[in-house]
């Protein structure tokens, strides 16, 4: 009996669905075998250059940077159709500040959800550009170990509904005098997070609010950026674990406390325009419930004013959870 290829006569959506499930090696190896999956495999519309393509090549990834970029940037000009979801992780080893033409044609292509994670092991904080921020397809997006600042967009994540930031530095911008609306966003989680005061927005349909293990810069000197108007309207280039009340002397970082009255930062802890009066879901770390207390306190609101019907606190010693 003849031999035939019967996953190759399946429907187009059923192999981009099998695709999309298997590890990248294993994509690219039915891709270089089948006409077929070739096709499929340059018309994904779940990318993910993830952990596993970093473990493939991580040796030559070492030896020579650049041959990361060539591969991703060969699949996308390759690559046809549109893109619903893209997960990209990378490291210090890959690290340079060339993705935003990488970025420009991932947001032009639909993107739905986007995961970006970097591990770095030095200061090297990956600035996000303009064209995440102003995408207009995006509706859920996952950041790590990136840096958002100098943001001065008219219009700044419209159809997010769940952002995500883990290790993400909000840097000074004039955010911390005009807040931005996030009309549709109805999750938001920060996590080891530092100033996320800076990120100064109102969500009136914000439903569940996380804040765990994020602090406060202790540095009242803000490093000015080589571009300052990196984040303008115009731009349209195409291009430690726990909280700890002392003995730390590392004065750069410290755990939120009220009664550091010098050290308090103008902004407080929140974003100023946060209302937190439509989340019915909150989670909060022991530095997080400091601040937030003294947040309400400053501002003359009652915490009975929240209408939460889910508080979750945890603190290296104790996690509670209240349901009413």
């Amino acid at each position: 009996m003849e031999e035939r290829d019967r996953i190759s006569e399946l429907p187009a959506d059923i192999l981009d669905k099998i695709m999309g499930k298997l590890w990248i090696e294993e994509a690219a190896t039915m891709a270089v075998l089948n006409t077929v999956w070739r096709d499929a495999w340059y018309s994904l519309t779940e990318v993910a250059f993830d952990a596993s393509f970093h473990y493939i090549l991580y040796c030559d990834f070492i030896k020579n940077p650049d041959k990361w970029h060539d591969i991703v940037n060969d699949y996308f000009k390759k690559h046809n159709g549109n893109i619903k979801r893209f997960d990209m992780y990378f490291g210090q080893q890959v690290y340079r500040g060339d993705f935003d033409k990488l970025f420009l044609s991932v947001t032009k292509k639909g993107v739905q959800e986007l995961d970006l994670q970097i591990y770095s092991d030095d200061d090297r904080n990956y600035r996000l550009p303009p064209c995440i921020l102003k995408c207009s397809t995006l509706k859920t997006f996952y950041a790590c170990g990136v840096k958002i600042d100098q943001i001065t967009p008219r219009c700044m994540f419209p159809n997010v509904t769940f952002l995500s930031f883990d290790l993400v530095h909000f840097g000074a911008s004039s955010l911390q005098h005009h807040a931005v609306d996030l009309p549709k966003l109805q999750r938001l989680t920060f996590s080891r997070c530092t100033d996320i005061s800076h990120f100064n927005i109102t969500a009136p349909k914000l439903g569940i609010l996380s804040i765990e293990k994020c602090y406060i810069s202790g540095d009242d000197d803000v490093e000015e950026e080589e571009e300052d108007d990196y984040y303008s309207d115009d731009d349209e280039r195409d291009s430690d674990d726990s909280c700890s009340s002392g003995g730390d002397d590392n004065n750069d970082m410290f755990c939120y406390n009220p009664t550091n009255e010098k050290d308090k930062p103008v902004g407080g802890f929140l974003p100023a325009n946060l209302d937190l009066g439509s989340v019915s879901r909150l989670h909060l770390c022991c530095n997080a419930i400091w601040g937030v207390v003294d947040d309400f306190g400053r501002k003359g609101l009652q915490m009975p004013m929240l209408d939460v019907k889910y508080l979750n606190l945890s603190a290296p010693w104790i996690r509670l959870a209240y349901l009413w």
